[in-house]
Parts: C-alpha cells; sequence; structure tokens
C-alpha cells in the first residue's frame, strides 16, 4: 500500500488541530486492548506489537500513551460488542465484514498485506498421505472443516459450497480434529506453525498438509468504538506513517510469526483454491501489493 503525500497531510492536519495533540501533555492516554490468549499467543503478539509501532509513530502528533492489557472472554463478537461499551476496550484487530463494520470504526488498512486470507490446513498426522494426494483439491470441499462458530471463516466456508463443524472455543476444534469429528484445521499462514510447535503431542500427533491451502480475501484491521475518532485517526496515521517508511513490510519479514514466508518463491508450487468472501463489499484494492502465494485455482463444488 502507498499512501500519497496528500493523504498523510490530511492526517497530519487532523492531528495537529486536536487541542491535546501535544506529546507534552500531562498523562498518557491509556488505550486497553486484550490480554494474550494463550492459546494463540504468538498471533495475538503480532498484532498488539503493530499496534505499539504505530502509536509511537504518532506520538508526537496525539501524546505520550499508555496500553492496558484488559482479560475478556475470548470470543470475537464478545469483545467486538464491548468497543461501544465504555472504558472496558479501546482497541481490537479481527477480520472484517460488513457486519463487523456495523457501529464501529474500522481503520482500513489491512495489517498483514493480505496473509490472514491464506489458510493452510492442520491435520491429524496419521493423514497425512491423504491430504498429500493430488485429488485432494477435488475431494476438499466433501470433507468436515473445523471452525469456529462466531468466525466469518466459517460462513465463508460454507458459502463456497464447504462443509463446516463450528464449536466455540479453539481447543474444542483440535479435540475434534483429534478425534476425528473434522477431517482438517484451516488456520492462517501466520498462525499455523506456531500452533503446530505448542499443540502437536497434546492433542495427538498433528501436520500441516504440505501441498495445499484456501485463500479468500481477509483483510485484518484494528477496530475501536464508533465514537473514537481520535483513536482510530492515531492509529491511521502511525499505519500510514509505517507504510511509507517501509515499517509495516520489515515488521511482517522480522517477526516470529510471518517471517517465515520469506522468500516467497517457496509457495510457487502450493496449490491455492481461491474461494469468494460475500460477507465483505468494501475490500481495499489500493496499490499496496497484496502478498500473492502460490497457483491459485477454482474448485467446482457439486
Amino acid at each position: 500500500m502507498r499512501f500519497s503525500s496528500a493523504m498523510l497531510s490530511t492526517l497530519l492536519l487532523f492531528a495537529v488541530s486536536l487541542p491535546c495533540a501535544s506529546a507534552q501533555q500531562a498523562s498518557p492516554t491509556v488505550i486497553r486492548v486484550l490480554d494474550n490468549n494463550h492459546s494463540q499467543s504468538a498471533s495475538m503478539d503480532f498484532f498488539i506489537g503493530l499496534l505499539d509501532l504505530a502509536l509511537q509513530q504518532s506520538e508526537a502528533q496525539f501524546g505520550p500513551y499508555q496500553l492496558e492489557h484488559v482479560e475478556v472472554p475470548h470470543s470475537q463478537t464478545r469483545a467486538m460488542y464491548l468497543l461501544n461499551q465504555g472504558n472496558i476496550l479501546d482497541v481490537m484487530h479481527s477480520m472484517s465484514t460488513d457486519e463487523r463494520e456495523f457501529g464501529v470504526l474500522p481503520v482500513r488498512i489491512p495489517l498483514m498485506m493480505g496473509l490472514m486470507g491464506h489458510r493452510m490446513l492442520l491435520v491429524k498426522a496419521s493423514r497425512i498421505a491423504e491430504f498429500s494426494q493430488p485429488d485432494i483439491v477435488k475431494k476438499l470441499p466433501s470433507l468436515i472443516a473445523c471452525q469456529g462458530t462466531d468466525w466469518p471463516d466459517s460462513a465463508i466456508l460454507e458459502a463456497n459450497g464447504f462443509i463446516v463443524a463450528k464449536v466455540s472455543h479453539y481447543d474444542a476444534m483440535l479435540a475434534m480434529l483429534e478425534k476425528e469429528r473434522c477431517d482438517y484445521f484451516p488456520r492462517g499462514l501466520n498462525e499455523i506453525y506456531s500452533e503446530f510447535s505448542h499443540y502437536n503431542g497434546i492433542y495427538g500427533k498433528l501436520a500441516i498438509a504440505p501441498d495445499i491451502m484456501l485463500y479468500y480475501p481477509a483483510p485484518i484491521y484494528f477496530f475501536v468504538a464508533a465514537n473514537q475518532q481520535t483513536l482510530a485517526k492515531r492509529i491511521e496515521l502511525g499505519l500510514a506513517m509505517m507504510i511509507e517508511r517501509h515499517a509495516l513490510q520489515d515488521y511482517i519479514a522480522q517477526h516470529p510469526t510471518t517471517r517465515f514466508i520469506y522468500p516467497l518463491s517457496q509457495w510457487q508450487d502450493m496449490q491455492v483454491i481461491e474461494l469468494k468472501n460475500p460477507l465483505l463489499t468494501h475490500i481495499p484494492l489500493s496499490s499496496e501489493k497484496w502478498l500473492q502465494l502460490g497457483q491459485r485455482i477454482k474448485v467446482t463444488v457439486e
């Protein structure tokens, strides 16, 4: 993504017009974020670290800040609801949908340059040969995917003709995979390797299907409450400044959960099943080139 000088100037003018936008203010602004979720801690670290960097970038315009981690149930729907409740949660990251953007403010800068839409498959190790066969591309829609009850991914897969078993808790999905109540567990490219490392052996022997992944447009945004326009502008300015300085791209290339994707040439033979995302009508098609991995193919579900 490339921000024009005019766009950056507009954000900077907004910042300096604020009466309290000064790094000299007496006390820092407290910004409440989700506490780390142990089951997905590496992924959470990525987004909290990125938010921290964006806030640092805009500190001269908006003043000092302090992140406060709050413990709330790690249901995506519940966390989104809490944004507008006041004094509970100020910022969260989420995959965007039209429904999720209603009533809150999305900061429409894709945080992972399209990476989250690339979904690799976590499977039982005893079934890795099955998932390595050439016909798995055609067979996959007839198998059962494990996903979260309130995850947009569940609805996207179902809209594309895939069979989905939905449960509320992350660990329950792994338990279902172990007991073969589902066949595979799609995980974001930024999530799957750290989760495999952590859970392999806890829920039986696991494996990552080596030659296939799913893809659908799935921008991850920061979200704030509807009345937090200043905070939204601050985050937007910080991210825009990072992009201009190539700092967002460097962060993705260096963070432990995403640095393994480079060099991108390692994915050139991957079969990527391209799916529609009917949950999001506003898909940013900006001049930043979203990361494109593998060979895109379309599968007709009978």
